[in-house]
């Protein structure tokens, strides 16, 4: 019996420390960076085979995107990135765009790009090693990183509403 209870214990300890060192964001998700978090250094491959340093990006607001090619409500969102975002600020060189396909492959990638006709920057994150350092699970999933590297917005899901917000934020971030 005391064995019993002392493994309930642990079992309950393990949890209630699991579930305490997940960071949530805005309510729409659990993610591992928030709001006032510096973003890690990462590299990726660009659909010409170019290794990309994160660093690369430093002084230029970022806008990380984070979806998948079979994800309804992430087309529908990059359908608005391309439109209310890309579009108006593509031509700011303090601005980049950098979408993750997670799970998907340089002919995924390809394919879907051609098929929707998106000009932004996209990139495959096969194996979610990008993803993975930002957040634990949902996509669609949004970043605003400022010049200085840290993470001023964060969203998890698609929402118009949300999506409007964002857009705003951005527009006014970008007009100075």
């Amino acid at each position: 019996m005391h064995s019993k209870m002392k493994n309930n214990f642990i079992l309950v300890f393990l949890l209630c420390n699991f579930c305490w060192s997940q960071n949530f964001d805005e309510g729409t998700g659990l993610s591992k960076l928030n709001v006032g978090d510096t973003i890690p250094e990462f590299k990726f491959t660009n659909l010409e085979g170019h290794l990309i340093n994160s660093t690369e990006y430093s002084g230029k607001y970022i806008y990380i995107n984070f979806f998948a090619t079979w994800c309804e409500p992430c087309i529908r969102e990059m359908k608005l990135i391309e439109k209310d975002i890309w579009e108006i600020h593509k031509s700011n060189s303090n601005f980049i765009i950098l979408s993750f396909g997670r799970e998907d492959t340089d002919d995924d990638i390809k394919k879907f790009i051609n098929q929707r006709k998106f000009t932004f920057p996209i990139f495959p994150d096969k194996d979610r090693t990008i993803y993975n350092l930002f957040a634990v699970s949902f996509i669609p999933r949004n970043y605003i990183i400022n010049p200085e590297g840290i993470i001023i917005y964060s969203e998890g899901g698609f929402y118009k509403e949300e999506f409007e917000k964002m857009k705003e934020k951005l527009n006014l971030l970008l007009s100075k």
